[in-house]
Order: C-alpha cells, then structure tokens, then sequence
C-alpha cells in the first residue's frame, strides 16, 4: 500500500485511507515531523536537527548512508511554491532570502500537520553516486532518531522530475538556505508503506 505516489500524480499526492492504526502512526510521524522543522527554524537558524537527517539502510538492513537531509512537502504545494518562489526572485541577497524564509517556516507554516504528505524528499546533486544508489535499490528504509523519538519508514525510492510539484518544492526549500544550488540538481521521494512503518522502541 502507498499513502502516498508523486510519481504518479503530478499534480498532488493523494491521501490513501489506512487502517486506524496504520493511519495514528502516520499522524504521529507528520505531527512530530512538523514539531522538530519548526524548533529548527525557531531556535537553530534552520539547521537541520538529527530528527530530519535519517539514516538510510538497505531492506536488509546495510547502511547507504549515515544521514541525509529531508524536506517535508504539503501534500498540495503548490501555494507555497508560489511563495517560496517570490521570496527567492525578491532578493539576490542570501542572507535576506534566508531570513525569510526562517521567518515563513518559524510561523504558521508548520502548525497544520495534515496539510503535509507522508511522503520525504531529499535533494542530491545532478550524477551523485549516493542517490543513484537508492534508485537503484528495491526500497530502502529511514531511521529517524531525534534521541527521543524514533521512527523507522520502509520507503520505496522515486527520482522526480524537474516540472513535479515536489521536485519544485524541494527546490525552492534548498535554494532558499544555499545560494550556490544548482538548477540541474535531482530529488528523490521517499515513499512510506505504513503497513512496514512506524514508531520504534528506543
């Protein structure tokens, strides 16, 4: 089952009905995803916190990567495409792209949890031999660890094009905090089966 299929639907990524259990760990991962992005923007000057860096592991559980840096997509993005967009063409100044958009992610932006896809994206530079490897992958899985909270994702891995509204999103997040990204970069949606999905133990 995927809750979620950028690859799929170019316009948005649709919500799939999940069983009550499968759909409260789905909630529970958005909610907390939304808590730490926030606490990021708010109190770290948006860098990343160990709660957005999984770890990559093989379905059979090899390490692909020890971290990497995901992007939490509205399910329909396309309004704060518009506006990651503005801020981006409003300004040549870094610093002033980046304090607007810290203040943009610091407010409201965050605070409606349903609003966001269960699906994960990750920018890579165009030919990077680590996100070839995920492609090439039957799936892989995400470990998110904050030392508190833990979730592990069974995820199938999509290269999205340039014109996909996720690509488009991702995009604009990173370009937003790293002047010097270039246009031909990939993205890669990581997409949860929550039937394979969920919190863990610590």
């Amino acid at each position: 089952m995927t809750p979620t299929d950028p690859a799929r639907a170019p316009a948005r990524a649709e919500v799939v009905s999940l069983a009550p259990a499968l759909a409260a760990a789905r909630e529970g991962f958005l909610r907390w995803q939304c808590r730490v992005r926030q606490f990021a923007a708010r109190r770290a000057a948006g860098q990343p916190g160990p709660g957005m860096r999984p770890t990559v592991l093989t379905l059979e559980r090899t390490e692909l990567a020890d971290g990497i840096i995901t992007v939490l997509v509205e399910r329909d993005p396309e309004r704060s495409i518009d506006l990651f967009r503005q801020i981006y063409r409003r300004t040549y100044d870094p610093a002033e792209r980046r304090a607007a958009m810290l203040e943009t992610l610091a407010g409201a932006y965050f605070q409606q949890p349903t609003r966001f896809s269960d699906t994960l994206t990750s920018l890579f530079l165009s030919g990077s031999a680590l996100a070839a490897r995920f492609t090439a992958a039957a799936g892989c899985l995400l470990v998110f660890d904050d030392g508190i909270t833990r979730f592990s994702l069974t995820c199938r891995v999509d290269d999205l094009g340039r014109k996909h509204p996720f690509y488009q999103a991702t995009w604009y997040q990173n370009a937003l905090f790293n002047p010097n990204l270039p246009g031909d970069a990939s993205v890669l949606a990581f997409i949860p089966d929550w039937t394979r999905s969920g919190p863990q133990p610590r």
